[in-house]
């Protein structure tokens, strides 16, 4: 099995469960890593047998910044399962950076969680 990481991908999305928090869209920092069978892609050099992540990417954007979490373990859990709905990806491991989260304090808060087919 081979691995696609992504780094840092930034999304802004309602988080928490303060009532401030509930009002204004947060900076989330991601980091994902896709674990499928790259062998064929490797050898055609032809996308239809890679994953596609600037779409997975543009999924995941487009339905996480529309939608409310309270837990960053939520939004984990989220983004594993848009990631597994694709047929070549066998885990995936989703980690969730929330900066701010102690006013300061900490660069980030993160959670981290992997998911398996």
């Amino acid at each position: 099995m081979q691995k696609i990481h992504i780094h840092n991908l930034k999304i802004r999305t309602i988080i928490g469960t303060l009532p401030k928090e509930r009002k204004t869209k947060q900076l989330l920092l991601m980091d994902i890593t896709i674990e499928y069978d790259a062998a064929k892609a490797c050898q055609t050099d032809d996308l239809k047998f890679a994953l596609d992540y600037a779409a997975l990417v543009k999924s995941i954007k487009a339905k996480v910044e529309k939608t409310s979490f309270h837990l960053i373990e939520k939004i984990a859990d989220y983004i594993a399962e848009i990631v597994l709905e694709h047929k070549l990806v066998n885990k995936t491991q989703v980690v969730i950076k929330k900066p701010k989260a102690l006013s300061g304090n900490a660069d980030y808060v993160a959670f981290e969680l992997v998911r398996e087919q």
